[in-house]
């Protein structure tokens, strides 16, 4: 923190040299990912705060930072008062582009690098500050580059095939059902820059991002070619599959010199909250129109095929072993009084992870929250700046791992000793809502905005409530957080509904400052179901767990639970059990599981 002042006076000294009031630095790159490479980690560099969302505004008078609900408590710890005005965002709160246009009177020039802002948000923007007279300068030089002196370089890490038994569609018959799609669109060349996209439609990985088994790339498809910008390592193998598919791979700088050449007085589509605005002004000069439209990857990839499922449902088995397992050993040390902190945790439960050959590597970097720990959201330990699990409080741990096969995010909430009745009755409140949206019947057609009121209604009861989405996409050994669907309370512009095939998380939750965190967190994958009637002809759908895992027993208070809630949870228990046991080669282990997983009122 210490350096962070030093650091605003820099970027003030070249935003004067600029003639600018403000300076825009988003937490994303030029390819609008939620997760970036670490040499791109402009708003953690210039704030200190390091959440995995936000935008920092650096006046010449203060600083601004806007996040979501998730980082409310984050952000008061990591960011100074004397430096930094803070706002979360949400229902009720007007957005960013609308805000920022508050801070600063008529005549400010505020700049951006237009490589990190969407089309889309550079649209709002635009419109938001000259509505008040202010001058959005877009510029094409990265100012925090400018003074990060010690900046890590740009990865440049070796690419892999993902191959057919584990993608299901071969990355030709993906480039073609594109092209019709470009075809149908009226358009003669499409560009994709979001890099989980890139990756699916060319059935390759890497390792560019941590968490993320991205590289670092755009793509321009055409009617006839197609253009792959990197830098990664290849083998010839990978050098063969991409001409195969007739894709001629260039550098990564050279992407904006081959949209000159190429998309001269052409027609280019494009998704515009995932291009960014640089991409838009290079072919706008060159006479090109950019035509907006939703990413026709987007959806393909969300709705998995039935090999990439069956690679989920595999994935979260072995993960349910090593969870179990740790969740075993980690009860044992703390009451047999060994002294462990969350880091230590965190560590030996990937070590579990690792052991089956199909790891890659952890799906985000885990949370594991002792005590008040849990009610920072999104907490992270670090070693020297962690906890001790404490033996008489709550300890949360949302983890997840990258197999060749799929992508897990789970999350389990424990009690190491004799849980207070405010505890039992808050857990079991927000187990609940879990089980109201697991049993949740509805038709196609709805959206996960419209879903997000059965996993709150049980914690209102007792006015309790959450600053997160209660669920998000994850994708096929790709991103953790994938789009385009979600289950939230926060209604987006772009709110599909949910398609059988899809895969979404379950996890609500509940967080009290200073005392302890909740979150139940299961992947569902959404299923098609047949009820008694079919009014209108629609398909009828429900979401199912793939994880498996136990949910605290000793967190349970039976008596405000229904006896549809106790079936459901003895019905996933005996799953569970079902699924894990065989695997199980530990007898310890499966002891372990057989009591976790009696029903409830055993």
């Amino acid at each position: 923190m210490s350096a962070i002042p030093g650091r605003l006076t820099a970027l003030r000294a070249l935003m004067a040299k600029h003639n600018l009031q403000a300076y825009i630095v988003p937490s994303e790159d030029a390819h609008q990912s939620e997760y970036v490479a670490d040499f791109l980690q402009r708003r953690p560099f210039i704030s200190g705060f390091d959440g995995s969302a936000g935008t920092v505004v650096v006046g010449d008078k203060r600083a601004y930072l806007w996040t979501d609900g998730r980082y409310s408590l984050q952000a008061s710890m990591q960011l100074s008062k004397d430096f930094w005005d803070v706002t979360i965002t949400g229902p009720g709160v007007a957005p960013f582009h609308e805000d920022l246009a508050t801070k600063f009177s008529k005549d400010a020039r505020i700049g951006v690098d237009a490589n990190c802002l969407s089309i889309s948000m550079a649209e709002q923007l635009d419109k938001s500050l000259n509505d008040k007279g202010i001058q959005l300068v877009k510029m094409t030089d990265n100012l925090v580059d400018q003074i990060w002196e010690d900046r890590p370089s740009a990865p440049c890490q070796p690419v892999r095939i993902q191959p057919m038994k584990y993608a299901g569609q071969s990355h030709i018959e993906k480039l073609k059902n594109l092209r019709d799609a470009l075809e149908s669109e009226g358009g003669d060349a499409i560009v994709l820059s979001a890099l989980d996209e890139i990756a699916w439609l060319l059935n390759m990985r890497g390792k560019d991002v941590d968490y993320n088994p991205v590289f670092i790339s755009h793509a321009l498809v055409s009617k006839d070619d197609a253009y792959l910008f990197m830098d990664s390592e290849m083998s010839e193998q990978v050098m063969a599959h991409l001409s195969e598919a007739g894709v001629e791979v260039k550098s990564y700088a050279s992407f904006f010199d081959t949209l000159r050449s190429q998309c001269r007085g052409k027609t280019v589509l494009s998704d515009f909250g995932k291009t960014n605005s640089a991409t838009q002004e290079v072919i706008q000069s060159v006479e090109g129109t950019v035509k907006k439209i939703t990413s026709p990857v987007e959806m393909p990839k969300a709705i998995k095929n039935e090999v990439e499922l069956k690679g989920q449902r595999d994935a979260h088995i072995r993960d349910g072993v090593a969870l179990c397992k740790f969740l075993r050993w980690l009860e044992n040390t703390v009451a047999q009084g060994n002294e462990i902190d969350e880091v230590q945790a965190s560590e030996k439960l990937e070590s579990l992870r690792r052991e089956y050959p199909e790891f890659v590597s952890p799906s985000f970097a885990t949370i594991a929250g002792s005590a008040e720990n849990g009610a920072i959201i999104h907490y992270h330990p670090r070693p020297g700046a962690c906890s001790k699990i404490k033996n008489d409080a709550m300890f949360l741990c949302d983890s997840g791992a990258q197999y060749v096969d799929g992508t897990t995010d789970v999350t389990r909430t424990i009690h190491f000793g004799t849980p207070s009745e405010h505890e039992r009755r808050c857990f079991t409140r927000v187990l609940q809502g879990h089980i109201a949206l697991s049993n949740a019947y509805f038709p196609e057609g709805i959206t996960g905005h419209q879903l997000d009121i059965f996993a709150r209604s049980p914690l209102w009861k007792d006015g309790l409530d959450f600053r997160h989405g209660t669920g998000h996409g994850v994708g096929s050994h790709l991103n953790v957080h994938e789009g385009p669907h979600s289950i939230s309370f926060y209604k987006r512009g772009l709110d599909p509904a949910l398609r059988s095939g899809m895969l979404v998380t379950n996890e609500p939750g509940y967080y009290e400052d200073g005392a302890f965190g909740i979150r139940i967190e299961n992947v569902c994958e959404v299923v098609e179901i047949k009820p008694a009637h079919n009014f209108g002809g629609k398909k009828y759908l429900q979401i199912q767990s793939i994880t498996m895992a136990p949910i605290e027993r000793k967190l349970i208070d039976a008596s405000i639970m229904s006896s549809e809630e106790i079936a459901w949870l003895d019905t996933y228990h005996q799953q569970v059990w079902d699924c894990l046991s065989g695997l199980m080669t530990d007898d310890g282990d499966k002891q372990w599981l057989r009591s976790q997983t009696l029903p409830l009122l055993a």
